[in-house]
């Protein structure tokens, strides 16, 4: 078929040429985005409260299906079947290690990590874009179907909230849940909590969504237009479990890995071993992409009045950016009697700040450009097109894939660009 995604089309494996690169992912996303616009329709126009379970997952059952066979090809789908495999078989592998340690923490696990190459392949299959895209969704509309059944359950059963709620965030055990507002939708429960209870629960916040939960709360206050954004960002945290990395963005982790590279640097040198780990430690900003686009208001609502209150609003992003830049600031200074060391440190942390700076530049680029087109064409339907499938990139692609978003639309609207001419490409 003419649509179809093979594992050759869009590896990204073998070196090849950014102008090469950019084409390929054009053409991977001229394919995949009709489908990502029919997800989003899926879960936010199609899917409510009142529907059952099995009528929302054989909604989701449909779509796959019928993605899947227009878009991957026979190679593909052995491909995916064997990374599905893999992966089960790499969770049973590490919990049989968790079970040896904790058995006997002296034990000698080298044999064991050994045995570990064999999953090698993962990594390869993990950077396919082809292979990501299918098993991105794949997780998702999973995650989206478990929230789903237990929201329904308690939809159809009020009584049982408050037990469920200790159950699973017993930070909430001895509050009265049942005298709080609550909104339900096809996959969350959202609480509106009086403020002098929030305070106690979750000092210096204005809402929280529980991780592995449908569940998030919002503090209630007299400024509905901020409470009603707060709620919308903690609705969306909890859709977008399925899609990012389940750990986020972590100060404590990306600390860890900065001195375990710096150990790699001393001992190894710049061996394949660490160039590994200097790229994942660089690629780190991308665990940032909950925080980028958890402030952006719903796909498919008029977003034009949005544009100024939304663009660069991402305080939470920028902070944990703020940290990471004190934790290279501090292991330069405890590495300033080695030199190399140093040298390398500071070269590491320019790379790292470059390249969030090339976020914010892509990010404040693309609502100019929704502000800009809005102007310029009012009513047009291309228009609105073109603004749903930023808000859809923004969310499907990472952020230090920003980039090839304008790129994109030139590609998918010429019309549009060779009409209005709005702004240039952003490197």
């Amino acid at each position: 078929m003419a649509n179809e995604i093979s594992s050759s089309d869009t590896n990204e494996q073998s070196p090849a040429s950014p102008e090469k690169a950019k084409n390929l992912l054009l053409l991977r996303l001229e394919r995949q985005m009709p489908y990502l616009r029919e997800l989003v329709r899926l879960i936010e126009e199609k899917s409510n409260i009142e529907m059952s379970p099995s009528e929302i997952e054989f909604q989701f059952q449909e779509f796959y299906r019928d993605m899947e066979q227009r878009l991957a090809s026979g190679q593909l789908r052995t491909e995916l079947e064997l990374y599905r495999n893999l992966s089960l078989e790499r969770v049973r592998f590490n919990d049989s290690i968790k079970n040896v340690v904790s058995e006997d923490p002296d034990i000698d696990i080298t044999d064991l990590f050994e045995e570990d190459t064999k999953f090698d392949q993962l990594s390869d299959f993990e950077a396919n874009p082809s292979i990501l895209f299918f098993t991105k969704i794949e997780k998702m509309l999973a995650v989206l179907l478990e929230k789903n059944k237990l929201v329904s359950s308690l939809y159809r059963n009020r009584d049982s909230l408050p037990a469920k709620i200790y159950e699973l965030v017993p930070t909430w055990n001895g509050i009265d849940i049942s005298s709080f507002e609550t909104h339900f939708s096809a996959f969350g429960v959202t609480f509106i909590v009086p403020e002098d209870i929030f305070r106690r629960i979750k000092p210096g916040s204005e809402g929280t969504h529980y991780r592995n939960t449908p569940f998030s709360f919002v503090k209630q206050r007299p400024d509905l237009d901020s409470m009603a954004k707060t709620q919308k960002h903690e609705e969306l945290h909890n859709l977008m479990e399925g899609i990012f990395q389940s750990s986020g963005y972590s100060i404590e982790h990306f600390s860890h890995k900065l001195q375990h590279l710096i150990m790699l640097y001393k001992n190894f040198g710049k061996r394949i071993m660490f160039r590994k780990n200097y790229k994942e430690c660089l690629q780190y900003l991308n665990r940032l992409h909950e925080e980028m686009v958890a402030n952006l208001p719903g796909f498919l609502s008029d977003i034009t009045a949005s544009v100024p209150a939304v663009l660069l609003e991402f305080s939470t992003a920028k902070n944990y950016f703020d940290q990471s830049c004190d934790i290279f600031d501090r292991v330069i200074k405890d590495n300033g009697q080695n030199q190399d060391v140093k040298r390398f440190l500071e070269g590491g942390k320019r790379t790292f700040v470059s390249r969030f700076r090339r976020i914010e530049n892509n990010v404040r680029a693309l609502f100019d450009l929704i502000g800009i087109l809005q102007k310029l064409s009012a009513g047009d339907q291309h228009i609105q097109d073109i603004s749903t499938d930023i808000y859809i990139l923004l969310f499907y692609l990472r952020p230090l894939e920003y980039h090839y978003i304008i790129p994109y639309l030139r590609h998918a609207y010429p019309h549009i660009f060779v009409r209005s001419r709005p702004v240039p490409d952003v490197d």
